[in-house]
């Protein structure tokens, strides 16, 4: 899991899957799939998922410290 990001009684997860090529990345709302995103490299993944994240941030999604995020 890359990040978790809380808002209200929701969350949302990003996910990488970086078993092999390509890197696929998935963002959840609890439990449903609301993304799925296919990129060459991992660095590309990690890159896309941080903006992803930095979006959601500035519309009011708050971190979940990593002890929660189990």
């Amino acid at each position: 899991m890359l990040w978790c990001l809380k808002r209200r009684l929701s969350d949302i997860r990003c996910v990488m899957y970086a078993e092999g090529l390509p890197v696929e990345v998935e963002i959840f709302q609890v439990r449903d799939v609301l993304m799925r995103e296919v990129f060459p490299e991992e660095r590309l993944a990690i890159g896309w998922a941080r903006l992803y994240g930095d979006r959601l941030k500035q519309q009011g999604w708050q971190e979940v410290p990593s002890n929660n995020k189990g």
